[in-house]
């Protein structure tokens, strides 16, 4: 499983195993997670999907430069 660093600069940086978050959600890691599905994955019971999926909308919300 790859893992890949992300840097926020001054705020510090943090490590995601890529992919963990579509095989949580049986979802096909070439389908897009939709931002609904995200926020209903943000409100669930299980702890570390919540992080992952709270993650996710954070890093979809950011400028990546394109």
């Amino acid at each position: 499983m790859a893992t890949h660093e992300v840097n926020l600069g001054r705020k510090g940086s943090f490590s995601i195993k890529e992919g963990s978050l579509h095989r949580m959600l049986h979802i096909p890691e070439g389908e897009k997670i939709g931002q609904e599905r995200m926020k209903q994955a943000a409100n669930s019971s299980n702890q570390t999907l919540r992080r992952k999926a709270v993650s996710g909308l954070g890093l979809s919300h950011m400028n990546h430069g394109g």
